[in-house]
């Protein structure tokens, strides 16, 4: 009988986790210390993973938080009183070592971003961030980061800054500007129906040139004409009420320009 399959007796010692066969008298032996180098080394395995291959969709995401630590598990299940304690404890453990790791790498000086300043926690996780956006005040608060720690700043993980500096935006967005990270892999169209990829979310240059020359031909002069008595209707509904809320102000006041910029649009 192969002992892999069948293993329902179960003695431990403090080096070895013996697992013995109903019926005959094979025997297997690990050692207990493999259970913690197993979940190191997954750990560390998948650290590196996610690391080097940034996923696009959930199925290896998945396959990585839910199989990964089914080994652990497994050897477990046969040293402690119930599978369910085995469950309870190799997976919360390699999630807390999983989650250890990064945050001490992202700490450490051997990350690509190490030299830029910023604050710690976001340094760790873009969840930071995303609390600080749910005022809809997050220009605000990119503003005192660049008085703080000057025209580079690290925002967030896993490789994020914003730049405060002007002269450097036609090298990050101009014509021959940086391309598109492989965070927008998660924002585009599925790749089942390529074709479909817009201009925005498109990392493929050559495919953003054919795109782009639709979009030019929208913004031609003949075009653009056929809107004008709307425009020039909207601005004037616009300029109206820039008038009125500065004769109540005698003169002066404040105004939300997001506000109408987007009443305006």
């Amino acid at each position: 009988m192969n002992p892999l399959f069948k293993l329902p007796h179960a003695r431990s010692t403090s080096r070895l986790i013996s697992f013995a066969c109903d019926g005959c008298n094979c025997e297997l032996q690990i050692p207990e210390y493999h259970i913690y180098t197993t979940t190191k080394n997954q750990t560390q395995a998948t650290h590196l993973w996610f690391k080097t291959h940034e996923p696009a969709s959930f199925a290896p995401i998945y396959l990585a938080v839910l199989g990964i630590p089914a080994l652990p598990t497994f050897i477990l299940s046969h040293h402690v009183a119930s599978p369910v304690y085995a469950v309870l404890i190799a997976y919360p453990s390699f999630y807390a070592l999983v989650l250890l790791s990064i945050t001490l790498y992202r700490l450490s000086p051997f990350h690509p971003l190490a030299r830029y300043p910023g604050p710690t926690i976001a340094k760790v996780s873009k969840l930071w961030t995303v609390w600080m956006s749910l005022d809809g005040k997050l220009p605000q608060y990119y503003k005192k980061l660049h008085e703080q720690y000057g025209s580079i700043v690290r925002v967030g993980e896993p490789n994020e800054i914003s730049v405060g500096d002007k002269d450097l935006l036609p090298f990050i967005i101009g014509a021959q500007g940086m391309p598109k990270g492989p965070l927008w892999e998660g924002r585009i169209t599925p790749k089942k129906n390529p074709g479909s990829f817009n201009l925005i979310n498109t990392r493929d240059l050559s495919h953003h040139a054919q795109l782009r020359k639709t979009w030019n031909r929208a913004f031609a002069d003949e075009p653009l004409s056929d809107y004008r008595e709307i425009w020039i209707r909207n601005v004037e509904v616009f300029m109206g009420e820039l008038e009125k809320q500065c004769a109540a102000g005698g003169g002066y006041g404040v105004l939300d320009v997001a506000r109408s910029i987007n009443l305006f649009l």
